[in-house]
């Protein structure tokens, strides 16, 4: 084949005619459905052109808010070649930084020494994760090859997020919370529960569309990702197969959806547990995302939720993995019926968080009542 008509990557403004959340499913279905050819085609030529070995990929959804939620990864991350962590907002340096960590050439405290601003240093304490620590403490001296496929620190979507989510916690998350009254009746309830749905989802929308243009990045970038890894790894093309371990937040399953249709070799999903329990947050985000439908019903216990997770301080243990947290917070929420959760609410005299939290915890006991020791 000569040079001219050789396969070229797959240009940014191919995937900026991707086809927005406000146009038709049919439209969205078609578009990718005539980008599947031609991204098969182009990744296989490249494959043979440069004499690579056949590729299998793993994309593994869980949490990744505990150093007990990385134990999951570490399992898979036993036997692969190549990881791919989810890294919103990544930079040159920092992936040069992650790359000599795996190589044993810096030590994971050494790495987040370097990665602390001047004021946590001042302070004294860093902003890494659990999960965080528990990922270097495993990547470090691994010889495991590193890349990113994420949207970069230079990448619009990454300053909008940044901005959306720093306005919801510049707030104290108050968009998300009933404004109450004294001695509330229901139908003032009713019409502040409307008043939270529109703020909500003006935030939750804008979220779902900027996720969405995150994952189209995704799923865009991974091939140049692996070429890339290649390139910087040349030891590689030397094995049988390579094995690809791409790790994404549970909210992120849309991605996979995308590249069972585009990726060339061996594709696989796996969960970090089977069914996923999601919090009513992360599902109204994904009910956006996927149009689907929510009622006031539904809504009532996102608020719920996120009033439990406020005034009641639920939070882990270092035993205790996020997924767990959060799906033992669904559970508990969802056992209270909408006129239990409004009990909470209306015809009440004193509102202040401390009296709407007592009142909560006096329900909680009531529901989950403690067990009587033996």
């Amino acid at each position: 084949m000569s040079a001219s008509k050789e396969a070229t990557p797959l240009s940014s403004s191919e995937f900026s005619s991707y086809p927005s959340p406000q146009e038709s499913g049919t439209q969205q279905e078609t578009y990718w459905k005539s980008l599947q050819y031609r991204a098969q085609e182009i990744i296989k030529k490249w494959r043979e052109r440069k004499r690579l070995p056949p590729i299998s990929l793993e994309v593994y959804f869980g949490a990744h808010g505990s150093a007990e939620d990385f134990k999951k990864v570490a399992e898979r991350l036993d036997s692969a070649d190549v990881f791919i962590p989810e890294n919103c907002g990544w930079y040159p340096l920092a992936l040069d930084t992650v790359r000599q960590l795996a190589a044993g050439k810096i030590r994971p405290d050494e790495l987040r020494e370097a990665s602390m601003t001047e004021i946590e240093k001042s302070l004294g304490f860093s902003n890494f994760s659990e999960y965080q620590k528990a990922q270097d403490d495993y990547l470090y001296n691994s010889k495991k090859a590193i890349g990113f496929a994420d949207i970069s620190d230079l990448d619009h979507i990454t300053n909008d997020l940044c901005e959306l989510v720093s306005r919801v916690f510049k707030s104290g998350g108050n968009e998300l919370f009933l404004r109450l009254t004294p001695h509330m009746s229901d139908r003032e309830l009713e019409k502040e529960t409307e008043a939270v749905r529109d703020r909500v989802l003006k935030i939750f929308e804008r979220f779902a569309e900027l996720q969405k243009g995150r994952e189209n990045h995704i799923v865009k970038n991974l091939p140049h990702t692996i070429e890339e890894i290649f390139k910087t790894y040349p030891a590689l093309k030397k094995k049988d197969r390579v094995r690809v371990l791409m790790v994404l937040g549970a909210f992120h399953t849309r991605v996979f959806h995308l590249l069972k249709n585009t990726f060339i070799g061996k594709i696989e999903r796996n969960f970090s547990q089977l069914p996923f329990i999601y919090s009513y947050e992360t599902e109204l985000e994904r009910r956006l995302m996927f149009k689907k439908p929510i009622d006031n019903s539904f809504l009532l216990h996102f608020i719920f939720e996120q009033c439990v997770y406020k005034y009641c301080s639920f939070t882990s243990d270092d035993d205790m993995s996020a997924e767990t947290l959060f799906a033992t917070l669904r559970r508990i929420v969802k056992k209270f019926s909408d006129d239990e959760i409004k009990d909470i609410f209306i015809n009440q005299e004193d509102i202040s968080d401390e009296a709407i939290r007592d009142r909560i915890m006096d329900r909680l006991k009531e529901k989950f009542p403690p067990k009587k020791e033996k």
